[in-house]
């Protein structure tokens, strides 16, 4: 009774004593398996084993539409990058699969008029229709521990609150992490797009891998037990885990193949299902590699022989000679293991490569148990494919998810020695691109949506922006008939969405004739049949009363003349400064070519402007005395309101000489940008961009281009061949290329034939996105090329688009931009429901006929096509 009473005591004091201890000796909630500790930095985080974490977010090609030389130089570079490590460092890297951002919502979009609005409804709706769409992100991580006797002390100082760490610089232990995390960047970043997590986006990314939820995370005042802030779902172990609602499945990988290649995990990041693909390696010194790599190979090279022959050879005590018979059948398995050892001690001493443990796992987050298990098979057999051997854990499967956590270097630990070579190989590194998720510019409103959704192959989205930063100028190439006018319509079409948008189209062939006055743009035909409201008049002097505008127009005039072959000697530009000068005084009609010729006081200077006034041949175009441009409804009118989108036919200037196109480009040009007042302009500008690079006009052209990006327009030019931008006569060729950042190719399938494919390369590209280009689908697939990424699209185009973007069932172009001026001139702005009556969209036609009516559309959006 007494040793039963005793022992009664005994346990009551040891349960009282377990109360005082000041840290559970058995976890009790999730935060108690989780290593994260506290913020200690921008973008730092302290683990409670004392290791410093930080992260960066990367991405690096679209394998698609990379050589396998630009493939393996990425490797190559990211295996240096991470050859710098080796004892106390751990990378972790992540890729993870989330559902896309989606379709702009319509409060975000801004239309204002009833066929564009009605066209993005009806690209809304069919994009959402369609399957999920998923993106991969791509988050490097890097953690570092100090050395073990610091690590002791740092967890006393800053775990238990002790006075151990006082003699700790911890502040210069935290500086050197911190030079490490900047030198990884920097060294990346020449090979990829790199991008450093700041505290909130490191959370995010802690807690979603933990959770499965893709939410912000709000970051801590105090910075102080992220263990606790992120744990914020209950958790259930087991053979099958689960984090709050999520049933969590996770696939090992046990075995490698014989050898990798660059890009070894690129299919990984294109199935259709969110999860993360996880990779952990620990990286030895050279002096622990040896070490480990000389155990392994003294342990393949006792495997060559059986253990009898191992025993006869240390009974006897003479030393034999192996025989051919003794090699004949030896493991040949093992041997070659032992070379490979011995290849690999090499390259470690030599610094070549750097050596670690490397642990791989998928993990799965499914909101229903059936889900999870599907698609753990389903990742189970996507990683077999690539030549891996794995499983999907069911005892291990807690050590397995925690040990996928960055940061946690403890759990899971698997013991393969693979080389960084062999990392970067499963590192997702390759990704298809998805576009940028907002207009990146910040000359835009704040969170505008891109420009237009378009349609891949496979799950990944793309949204396809024409800007990088605050650059928009896009070169669009493509052959006649391979779909150029088509995709320009729907730029202009969709970049009506953003709040104040502008559009000035500067059309060859009346491409965008049905679709501009479907939409409500003024259209100008230059010396052309289809001009409504009379003839298109310019008066480019009309403004000379402004300072700035008379330098202009005497430079204008001076083109005049240097057009016809001509120069101004010093005397003949003084007087014709003075009469612009005087004309300034006249009032605003009365500013004309022909009264200008009055005051030029020259018979020589008069002989040369005469041919652009009444007099001469181009006088109906540019000796007016009223301007069918600026602010008005239309052309021929001085009121009415402003106007935002304007087309421009120069198909009828295109046939004539420069001495007609050319001053009147630049006259418009200048009309153009007075009208720039900072809301989002789009400016098309198709084949008679080339008329311009001449000489003085190609400098100007350039000039041009750079003050309308800092006034916020986009300049789109139009090519239909890549030989354009190399001919002789073009001027400056290359300084406009390099103006455009974003390149837009269409399909050609004579695009690999050497001289055409030296072009292209010229351009930008190299030999498998050539290829590419020659394999396209005509009118289908586009390409595009921006600093930010790669990727070709389908523009998803349905009947309605085509209705306005194409012509009318069995007729021409020609048939079909009258049979749309006759429509316009009978019913006014109702036509447009008509003429989608013509097109059979008789669902259409009454909800656009609604719209019109100022009624809203009475047709749900999934009876859209």
């Amino acid at each position: 009774m007494a040793a039963a009473a005793g022992l009664a005591a005994g346990t009551l004091g040891a349960a009282g004593l377990g109360r005082l201890r000041e840290y559970r000796a058995r976890p009790r909630a999730l935060s108690d398996l989780l290593g994260w500790g506290f913020l200690v930095g921008e973008g730092v985080v302290l683990m409670k084993d004392g290791s410093f974490l930080a992260a960066y977010r990367v991405r690096g090609r679209d394998l698609a539409s990379s050589t396998a030389g630009e493939v393996a130089a990425l490797a190559g570079h990211v295996g240096a990058a991470l050859a710098a490590y080796g004892d106390g460092w751990m990378v972790h890297a992540d890729a993870v699969r989330r559902e896309a951002v989606g379709y702009a919502p319509p409060e975000r979009c801004h239309f204002p008029d009833p066929v564009s609005a009605l066209l993005d409804e009806t690209r809304r709706a069919r994009y959402t229709a369609t399957a999920e769409h998923y993106e991969t992100e791509a988050v490097l991580s890097l953690t570092y521990t100090p050395p073990p006797g610091l690590v002791g002390r740092l967890q006393k100082a800053v775990v238990a609150g002790r006075g151990e760490g006082a003699g700790i610089d911890w502040d210069l232990l935290l500086g050197q992490f911190e030079r490490e995390a900047r030198g990884l960047r920097d060294r990346l970043s020449s090979a990829m797009k790199v991008e450093r997590l700041g505290s909130a986006d490191l959370l995010r990314h802690l807690h979603e891998s933990l959770t499965g939820l893709p939410h912000a995370v709000g970051v801590p005042g105090h910075g102080a037990y992220l263990d606790y802030a992120l744990a914020d779902q209950p958790f259930v172990g087991g053979f099958e885990p689960r984090v709050g609602a999520k049933h969590v499945r996770v696939v090992a990988v046990q075995g490698y193949p014989n050898a990798t290649r660059p890009g070894l995990a690129d299919p990984l990041t294109r199935l259709p299902f969110p999860y993360r693909w996880s990779v952990r390696f620990l990286p030895f010194s050279p002096a622990t590699a040896t070490k480990v790599i000389g155990k392994a190979q003294l342990g393949w090279f006792q495997k060559r022989r059986g253990a009898g022959d191992w025993v006869r050879d240390m009974a006897s005590k003479e030393k034999r000679q192996e025989t051919e018979m003794d090699l004949a059948f030896q493991d040949a398995n093992a041997s070659q293991m032992v070379l490979d050892a011995g290849a690999a001690r090499a390259s470690n001493t030599g610094g070549e490569l750097r050596f670690g443990h490397l642990t791989a796992c998928a993990v799965v987050m499914a909101d229903d148990a059936r889900s999870a298990n599907e698609r753990a098979a389903s990742l189970l057999k996507a990683v077999r494919d690539l030549g891996f051997t794995g499983r999907v854990e069911d005892v291990n499967a807690v050590d397995a998810f925690l040990g996928s956590l960055p940061g946690h270097g403890h759990a899971n630990l698997r013991r393969p020695v693979l080389s960084t070579d062999n990392l970067v190989d499963v590192l997702p590194l390759t990704a298809p691109w998805g576009g940028h998720r907002e207009v990146p510019s910040g000359l835009f409103p704040p969170h505008s949506p891109p420009l237009l959704w378009a349609k891949t192959d496979g799950s990944t989205p793309f949204r396809l922006c024409l800007h990088e930063g605050d650059v928009g100028h896009t070169l669009v190439v493509g052959a006649t008939g391979a779909g150029k006018s088509v995709l320009v319509g729907l730029l202009l079409a969709q970049w009506r969405r953003y709040d104040g948008a502008r559009t000035v189209t500067f059309d060859v062939g009346y491409s965008h004739y049905v679709s501009g006055r479907a939409m409500g743009a003024a259209h100008y035909d230059l010396a052309g049949p289809l001009a409504a409201g009379g003839p298109v008049e310019m008066q480019p002097l009309r403004d000379v009363d402004r300072p700035e505008v008379r330098t202009w127009a005497v430079d204008w005039v001076e083109s005049l003349v240097e057009l016809q072959g001509e120069r101004l000697s010093p005397d003949e530009r003084g007087r014709l400064a003075h009469a612009v000068c005087l004309l300034a005084e006249s009032p605003p009609e009365d500013r004309t070519l022909t009264a200008l010729l009055v005051g030029l006081g020259s018979e020589r200077l008069r002989a040369l402007v005469r041919p652009y006034t009444l007099e001469g041949p181009y006088g109906q175009l540019f000796d007016a005395d009223c301007d069918s441009f600026g602010s008005a409804s239309g052309p021929g009118g001085q009121g009415g309101g402003e106007v935002r989108h304007q087309v421009v036919e120069l198909s009828h200037l295109v046939g004539m000489s420069d001495r007609v196109l050319v001053p009147a480009l630049t006259y418009l040009f200048r009309r153009v940008e007075e009208g720039l007042n900072g809301s989002p302009t789009l400016i098309v500008i198709e084949e008679a961009w080339a008329a311009l690079m001449h000489g003085r006009f190609a400098d100007r052209l350039r000039q041009w281009l750079l003050t309308l990006r800092k006034r916020n327009a986009a300049v789109v030019v139009v090519a239909h061949s890549p030989a354009q931008f190399r001919d002789p006569g073009v001027k400056g060729a290359q300084l406009l290329v390099e103006s455009c950042p974003t390149r837009i190719f269409l399909p050609n399938p004579d695009a690999a034939e050497p001289d055409t494919a030296a072009l292209y390369r010229w351009l930008g590209l190299n030999e498998a996105e050539v290829a590419r280009l020659a394999r396209a689908r005509k009118k289908r697939d586009y390409y595009v090329r921006s600093p930010s990424g790669a990727r070709t699209f389908d523009l998803a185009l349905g009947p309605l688009e085509m209705a306005f973007l194409g012509t009318l069932p069995g007729r021409s172009a020609d048939e079909t931009v009258r049979e749309a001026a006759r429509l316009a001139e009978a019913e006014g702005e109702r036509w447009p429901a008509t003429w989608l009556r013509l097109c059979g969209l008789e669902v259409e036609a009454d909800a656009l006929a609604s719209s019109l009516r100022g009624e809203g559309s009475d047709v749900p959006p999934q009876s859209l096509p």
